[in-house]
């Protein structure tokens, strides 16, 4: 089936048990229409400062399919590595790892250089992943759980189907503006296929024909979208602007009161008797 989907992230954060710590939730969703073709449940918590998953167990990651029975799969808590839905601020000019949901694991993402992106100075990272296995990886990803009732799991269940592994390629641009650490654009190219193996995986990375596809699609952030990062960095960076001039103003003042002091001390040193 060829057709146009839509991807609707949303992403909430709360207080953790400790202060310095953040509690995301995040739900993915790809939509034909009005139809819930999949849907992923990410919960996580990042330290408040360097925005990282903490280093402890607390990460659940649960996908459900339409088309599959059964329940939705989960992966059980695991400790998560690698950045996701924030970035640090301020962000560096260097490579980081972002946790790719679907990979279960982190994937480098290499700083490519300085851009403007919709009016902000921003940092590019790129990264291309060719041949990624979604089943029984040779690291230590996240498993998912054995279903209590015995159903599938989604990515389980397309393995068994006899067409061979199944395998994925993420081709994948962020923009990010620096100094809040703020998203401010994505653009991802993703395809999920079958290959008997490594090799013929590489072959099939971004080839989208239907005799071994299950998904491949194109995927970039709607006007909506892009406004309301945009307008979001912007007010960081006129915060940070405004303070740093604020800065400059109590910096001169200060220097101007201790000038100001030291003539009246010279003055009142000159008016005594010797």
């Amino acid at each position: 089936v060829e057709t146009t989907t839509h991807r609707d992230l949303q992403v909430g954060t709360a207080a953790a048990e400790e202060s310095g710590e953040i509690e995301v939730r995040a739900t993915t969703r790809l939509l034909e229409g009005e139809a819930v073709l999949a849907e992923v449940r990410d919960s996580l918590r990042v330290d408040r400062r360097s925005t990282y998953p903490v280093a402890d167990p607390v990460s659940r990651v649960e996908t459900s399919v339409a088309e599959l029975a059964g329940d939705a799969a989960s992966t059980g808590p695991f400790v998560r590595e690698g950045l996701q839905y924030f970035f640090p601020f301020p962000s560096e000019r260097r490579s980081y790892p972002r946790h790719d949901v679907i990979a279960g694991q982190p994937l480098l993402l290499d700083y490519v250089g300085e851009v403007q992106r919709g009016g902000l100075e921003t940092f590019e990272f790129h990264h291309t992943f060719t041949a990624l296995p979604l089943v029984d990886p040779d690291d230590n990803r996240p498993r998912p759980a054995e279903p209590e009732d015995g159903g599938p799991d989604p990515v389980q269940a397309l393995d068994r189907l006899g067409m061979g592994s199944l395998w994925y390629a993420v081709d994948r641009t962020v923009w990010v503006e620096p100094k809040s650490g703020t998203l401010v654009d994505v653009e991802e190219r993703t395809h999920i296929y079958f290959a008997a193996d490594r090799s013929e995986a590489e072959e099939r990375a971004f080839d989208p024909a239907p005799e071994f596809t299950v998904l491949h699609t194109t995927s970039a952030w709607d006007d909506g979208t892009l406004a309301r990062q945009h307008d979001k960095a912007a007010g960081v960076v006129s915060s940070l602007r405004a303070l740093q001039i604020l800065a400059v103003v109590l910096k001169a003042a200060a220097l101007a009161a201790v000038i100001w002091a030291v003539v009246l001390l010279l003055r009142e040193r000159r008016g005594r008797p010797s």
